[in-house]
């Protein structure tokens, strides 16, 4: 009944439903007797998971984290304070010292940000999401805020910090960090969409109770690999302000990306399938288009990735890459334990981590490449992170490296690449939200190869990306019809 319940849960929901369940139970235990029998065991184990009268199952640590972040969230709520007529007067002055007038849009979401204790501001590529977050911190800083800012990716902090001009790091460094403790401070998350349940509520516990927090980032992307969809939950209370930016400021030498990405977003085929800077090669032999993406990031390996659908063909795409444009490097060699050993990975590849692990800085997809193969004791190389930092590759590090020139969309969300090279396959597993995600990885040119009519299929059917179940949203309703009828 437990791997039952994992299983149902593999898909990032955060409850299933009984009848789910028994069904998956099914497969292990075989009779219906067996099943029914291990419910009612399952619903007596409250260590191992919480059942609901309406027919539903939570994994326990799950459903306590989902509570507490909710908490959290009611409690953030209720420190909503409007600015006074000093503190708006300081706002107007940051604002007035732009060189650009901004959308009301933009505004109300730097006032927003101020006054809530908690908030979103939520956009597609281009609609200024990074000029309303500048703007706000350099206000929340002369309020006397301390401020931090984090994201899940190496580059996407770096992103940030070249952005907005404050001290940024991953999620994961934060976390190793000194907790946050003064009374007055803010804390941004960028790209929250590909924030996990179990990330958020380590930062929760990270934070002072009363340290405000700002969510940016697009929903309208892939959910988050692990379980839970934070952003999503929050933008679909009414209870949380969300500030939606809308807007595409279209600009001279623009390279279409957030355009085309928006058109895509809308379920809408755009009428050119190249346009700016996004180039489609028609390729409709699966076999053929693999060979064109590699052909494409042997064109111009430097910021360059290719994103597909299926862990199989990532694989496949990699080893190609790797013997094309660095297969006279020397492998990766080492000795453990008097036993001789090597991994497919040569000096100078381009690397992904794929487990976290925090304490050395890493997180599942992190980026890096491989700069030392020279063993000394138990370290058997290292790797220069997307950050800029080292990590010296011992233990459960080198079982989590892999080839990183070509990766699942899941392992790319919240990075972003100069250049990105999407291989468009047939699978259950890319839908609309999948083609934008993956689009919107761009900084300045896209390569979409494959079939046209798969691409147009896609786009059009509506994104089955968010059909996880999670109680986020009616938790911190819930918790707030609570408090109003206790008020009454």
């Amino acid at each position: 009944m437990v791997q039952a319940l994992k299983d149902r849960m593999r898909d990032g929901s955060t409850w299933v439903k009984t009848s789910q369940l028994l069904t998956r139970a099914s497969d292990y235990l075989k009779s219906s007797s067996n099943c029914e029998e291990g419910i009612e065991w399952l619903k007596s184990s409250p260590d191992i998971a919480l059942y609901h009268e309406d027919g539903r199952f939570h994994a326990t640590a799950t459903a306590i984290q989902e509570l507490a972040v909710a908490r959290r969230i009611k409690h953030l709520i209720d420190l909503r304070k409007p600015l006074t007529g000093v503190e708006e007067g300081i706002v107007n002055d940051v604002i007035g010292e732009l060189p650009y007038e901004l959308t009301s849009q933009q505004e109300l979401a730097i006032y927003t940000s101020l006054t809530e204790g908690i908030s979103a501001i939520t956009g597609g590529a281009g609609t200024g999401k990074t000029t309303v977050l500048s703007t706000f911190l350099k206000a929340a800083d002369r309020l006397g805020y301390s401020i931090h800012a984090i994201a899940l990716s190496g580059r996407a902090a770096m992103r940030l910090h070249e952005s907005v001009g404050y001290l940024t790091m991953t999620i994961a460094r934060f976390l190793r960090e000194d907790p946050v403790t003064d009374n007055k401070a803010l804390l941004v998350i960028d790209e929250a969409s590909m924030m996990d349940l179990p990330t958020m509520f380590r930062i929760i516990n990270h934070i002072n109770p009363s340290c405000k927090l700002v969510l940016t980032g697009d929903p309208s992307q892939l959910p988050p690999i692990g379980i839970g969809k934070i952003l999503h939950d929050i933008v679909l209370s009414t209870h949380v302000t969300n500030t939606t930016l809308d807007i595409v400021k279209r600009q001279k030498r623009t390279t279409g990306i957030p355009e085309y990405s928006a058109t895509i977003n809308a379920g809408v085929v755009p009428e050119s399938l190249s346009a700016g800077n996004i180039y489609f090669h028609e390729v409709l032999d699966p076999r053929l288009a693999k060979e064109k993406a590699v052909e494409l990031y042997a064109q111009q390996p430097c910021d360059s990735r290719v994103i597909a659908a299926t862990v199989t063909r990532v694989g496949e795409i990699n080893g190609e890459i790797q013997e094309q444009i660095n297969g006279d490097s020397p492998l990766l060699n080492f000795n453990l334990d008097g036993e001789d050993f090597y991994l497919r990975l040569r000096l100078n590849d381009q690397v992904l981590f794929t487990q976290n692990h925090t304490s050395a800085g890493v997180q599942n997809g992190s980026l890096g490449e491989l700069i030392s193969i020279d063993q000394v004791d138990d370290v058997i190389g290292s790797v220069r992170l997307d950050t800029g930092e080292t990590v010296d590759l011992q233990g459960g590090l080198i079982d989590a490296l892999s080839l990183g020139y070509a990766m699942t969309l899941h392992k790319a969300q919240g990075s972003q690449f100069g250049r990105v090279i999407v291989l468009l396959q047939d699978t259950r597993l890319v839908d609309r939200s999948w083609i934008y995600t993956a689009i919107t990885r761009a900084v300045s040119e896209v390569h979409i190869v494959g079939d046209p009519r798969v691409f147009e299929r896609f786009v059009k059917a509506s994104p089955k990306a968010f059909r996880r179940k999670t109680m986020l949203t009616n938790l911190i309703n819930y918790l707030h019809s609570e408090q109003d009828s206790g008020h009454r």
